[in-house]
């Protein structure tokens, strides 16, 4: 996996976009609150599939690995190791067979979508209410997943990784 630090037990991922998810959602990364998160920065397995979780988007140093961007938000996930659960999900995610994130929040500002209708049959029948636009979110968990709600939260490729890296020590500087 290109995205990985074996060593620290760190995988980083894309965990929204500012594209129309699944659902006919869209979440704006820019409109990311993290205050909460961060006094509780838990990555989970499946949205608590097991209520325990699987690392910490904290980094060794205490740094809260969670970045909006622009047109995404990033986040470094780091697995503990110790806990055999927690890192045989790891070693899922190190092989890509997971390769995917999603995140659970708490809406602060949204609307309805309202000229965007979810999913349509081979009909063309409208299928289901109007999505949502999140304008502003505040974020509670993190989970590793099979399958996304938005198709692009997947796993950084190594050079990605590295410039959030870049990015968070420029923060911390600051």
């Amino acid at each position: 996996f290109d995205g990985a630090d074996e060593q620290a037990g760190a995988i980083s991922y894309i965990i929204t976009t500012d594209d129309e998810d699944r659902d006919g959602d869209i979440v704006r990364p820019m409109g990311l609150h993290l205050g909460n998160y961060n006094l509780n920065p838990v990555a989970f397995f499946g949205h608590q599939e097991k209520p325990i979780p699987i690392g910490v988007c904290r980094s060794p140093d205490g740094r809260i690995t969670v970045q909006p961007e622009e047109n995404r938000a990033l986040a470094t996930i780091y697995f503990d190791r110790e806990d055999p659960d927690a890192d045989f999900i790891y070693g899922k995610c190190l092989r890509k067979i997971i390769n995917a994130t999603s995140v659970a929040f708490v809406p602060i500002e949204a609307w309805r979508r309202n000229d965007v209708h979810k999913a349509r049959t081979h009909s063309d029948q409208q299928q289901g209410q109007p999505g949502w636009y999140f304008n502003q979110w505040d974020m509670t968990e993190l989970s590793v997943v099979g399958v996304p709600s938005n198709p692009k939260a997947v796993g950084l490729e190594k050079d990605l990784m590295g410039a959030c890296r870049d990015v968070w020590d420029r923060e911390q500087k600051e």
